[in-house]
């Protein structure tokens, strides 16, 4: 009787610690402590290679630590376990969507058939999945043509976003419009946008598309004052100060352009943006 009450207690403690170790590994990589994290799920896997979730997780904490291609590898790994699981598939999905920064020509074609597939896989899932469907709608926009793009397609899904999250659907068809030069129809989204959305600190980035779309419809006044409200909204990001900088620079207010490339520079050094800023001083000591 001992020897089968000390077995079941064996068996209860084998099924509880796997699941606090992930609950802790879990709560690590919340925190951002990701080696920490990383290491708690290679423990979890060394004693169940099984353990899709861990897979996962871990696949996130390598990815963080800049080992994408080991990531994808566990990436896989989870979806492999559990193929079933939306999320696993799009967790997969931005793995490979960010292997495909650096994809040669002769591989980019292999990596973007797996970004489609993922995210394809995603809303078979679950149609719901906003963040799969957005994530399919972008690929479909941003991916060429030879490659399995097709704007046709992103502004499908990109309809069905908007009736799920109207900011974030909106935002997307706003940008295929202009992708399909469909200005009147791109403007009225982003006004639409705009007067819903225009103060949400969170949103700051649609200021720099509404920007740039003014500037190729020759109002770059216009485009001043909506980057200037990007900043407003997210005064420690350097691209608004950046863009800003750029559409003075094309008013021939160089003065002006090289103050905010040199407040972009503070906050985010970059060559190009130390480029641009040297070219300003050597033009405006030639006037």
């Amino acid at each position: 009787m001992k020897s089968l009450l000390l077995i079941l207690i064996l068996i209860l403690t084998s099924q509880i610690v796997p699941q606090s170790s992930l609950e802790n590994g879990i709560n690590l990589f919340n925190q951002e402590k990701y080696s920490a994290a990383k290491e708690a799920f290679e423990s979890i896997l060394e004693k169940n290679d099984n353990n899709a979730e861990a897979h996962l997780y871990l696949a996130k904490c390598l990815f963080e630590l800049g080992d994408l291609d080991e990531a994808i590898e566990h990436g896989e790994k989870a979806v492999e376990l559990d193929d079933n699981n939306a999320d696993f598939h799009f967790e997969l999905g931005l793995l490979y969507a960010e292997d495909a920064r650096d994809a040669s020509i002769f591989r980019a074609p292999f990596v973007a058939g797996n970004i489609k597939e993922q995210f394809k896989r995603t809303i078979e899932l679950d149609p719901d999945h906003l963040q799969g469907r957005i994530g399919l709608a972008e690929f479909y926009l941003q991916a060429p043509g030879i490659a399995g793009g097709d704007v046709d397609k992103a502004l499908e899904h990109a309809k069905i976003v908007e009736t799920m999250n109207e900011m974030q659907g909106g935002f997307l068809l706003a940008r295929i419009y202009i992708e399909k030069e469909s200005f009147s129809k791109a403007e009225g989204k982003l006004k639409n946008l705009e007067s819903k959305y225009g103060e949400d600190s969170e949103f700051y980035y649609f200021y720099n598309i509404y920007g740039y779309f003014l500037i190729n419809q020759n109002r770059v006044d216009e485009a001043i004052e909506k980057f200037k409200k990007q900043i407003t909204l997210a005064p420690k990001e350097a691209n608004p100060y950046d863009s800003l900088g750029e559409a003075y620079k094309i008013k021939g207010m160089l003065k002006q352009s090289l103050q905010q490339y040199q407040k972009a520079y503070s906050i985010s050094p970059s060559e190009r943006v130390e480029e641009i800023i040297e070219e300003l001083k050597e033009e405006i000591d030639s006037k």
